[in-house]
């Protein structure tokens, strides 16, 4: 996980800026309910996203650990695609129109999902994964900086 911080600092040094290294507070309640090892991982190197970032994640936004966040109410967590509602979904990023990716808890596996109108997988399996995609566009300067805007947008959108 280093090296991908490290190309981002190289490459987007002021998105490198907004994440604070250090690690999070509050993950003790969250390895009770036995979250990903890549989830700890992370959250052990940085804590946060600067509160005047619009998301250095492909304008994904970096939330705290936050054990409060965790979303348990089944209306929110209905899988159409899956037919299943998971049993809880613990953020990760949230988008600039309030949609959230993270983990959610479905017949007793970990799927990174999108929660929305209820929580659907999405491409990236893991966070791990995500995290991949994230590096490869990074490295080849896949994501693009405007003025007034902190963070990076994935040109791909563009």
């Amino acid at each position: 996980m280093d090296e991908i911080f490290k190309d981002l600092k190289a490459n987007y040094p002021s998105a490198y800026k907004l994440l604070n290294f250090s690690e999070s507070e509050g993950l003790d309640e969250l390895l009770e309910i036995g979250v990903p090892d890549d989830y700890v991982a992370f959250y052990n190197l940085i804590s946060f996203e600067s509160e005047r970032s619009d998301g250095v994640f492909g304008l994904n936004r970096l939330l705290p650990v936050d054990s409060s966040s965790i979303v348990t109410e089944p209306e929110y967590l209905k899988s159409y695609k899956l037919d299943k509602i998971a049993d809880l979904f613990v953020p990760i990023f949230q988008s600039p129109g309030r949609q959230q990716f993270g983990y959610a808890k479905i017949d007793g596996r970990w799927i990174f999902c999108e929660l929305d109108l209820g929580v659907e997988p999405v491409f990236e399996k893991t966070l791990t994964e995500f995290l991949t995609v994230f590096h490869q566009k990074v490295k080849s300067n896949g994501y693009i900086e405007e003025a007034g805007l902190n963070g990076l947008i994935d040109e791909a959108d563009m």
